[in-house]
């Protein structure tokens, strides 16, 4: 029987030099999507990666904030550091639109490095330009559709407690507390950035790795919606939620549907405007 060896078996033993050498294979760490894959599925992560993910987002979110708040005290000193303590309201006024800008900026930059951490693309977290004019369109639409909602449904409840429409009253005082009274046009770019910062971060992030958590899109509707809410319960009150969570299961459809966020964008942005510019010639000059 021939050896492992023999010319007869091999054909000819090869010289030491002429010994091919294994060479070393990378393989990469994570392997890229299919084409055909649907980035906001989110299929190629681990369920504990979103759990981590949103862990993140939200604490680099709240470390943000207390980085803007510890600037803004560096810069005006005279700021209380207490929670309680009486704060001048012009003041307050004045550092609204800065820091509504400087969240969003901050929103954008921390989505975007845990994209880059997670080698996901922005189409993840419903960003792109993809038939970019329908989806505005669509978020135009969706003012009138949240219209449709939001009146009819105001209307009732406040016709089985009537003391929602009350409230519905105070909380536009509150509003013109809160906020300066700014002109139309100048309105439209802050709006801009409350949408987008919004958006990205409870329809774009959470609700698309929650989704990814749960296998449902809608409990991670359901549980994005109710972060959303609650958000606004801090500045406002109990009967303006209502809206409030019409508006988030109205985004989080138009979301889905379209697989972006920019019918989103659009269309929160020009409900605030509608808001504003409301208030801007019915209160007139009782807003300062």
């Amino acid at each position: 029987m021939p050896g492992p060896l023999d010319p007869s078996e091999s054909g000819s033993i090869p010289a030491p030099g002429e010994i091919p050498i294994a060479r070393v294979v990378t393989v990469p760490d994570r392997v890229p999507p299919p084409p055909d894959a649907e980035p906001m599925l989110l299929e190629h992560q681990d369920r504990l990666i979103a759990v981590a993910d949103i862990l993140l987002l939200v604490a680099l979110l709240f470390l943000f904030e207390l980085g803007v708040s510890f600037v803004i005290r560096l810069v005006l000193p005279s700021l209380p550091l207490l929670p309680g303590e009486e704060i001048d309201p012009a003041l307050s006024k004045a550092l609204v639109v800065p820091i509504l800008v400087s969240r969003t900026v901050g929103a954008v930059l921390i989505v975007a490095l845990i994209l880059n951490i997670r080698r996901q693309s922005p189409r993840s977290v419903g960003l792109g330009w993809k038939r970019f004019w329908i989806n505005f369109l669509l978020g135009l639409a969706s003012v009138c559709i949240a219209y449709g909602l939001i009146v009819p449904t105001v209307f009732f409840l406040s016709w089985v407690a009537p003391g929602m429409y009350s409230q519905l009253e105070e909380n536009t005082v509150r509003l013109m507390e809160i906020f300066p009274r700014l002109h139309p046009l100048a309105a439209v770019p802050v709006m801009l950035c409350v949408g987008l910062w919004e958006e990205l971060v409870f329809r774009g992030f959470l609700m698309t790795r929650l989704r990814r958590l749960t296998e449902s899109w809608l409990i991670a509707v359901v549980l994005s919606s109710i972060a959303f809410t609650m958000l606004h319960a801090l500045d406002q009150t109990a009967a303006a939620l209502v809206p409030v969570a019409i508006l988030s299961l109205i985004f989080s459809v138009l979301t889905i549907w379209r697989r972006s966020i920019v019918p989103a964008i659009i269309g929160h942005a020009v409900f605030n405007l509608t808001q504003v510019v409301g208030i801007y010639h019915l209160a007139g000059d009782q807003w300062v």
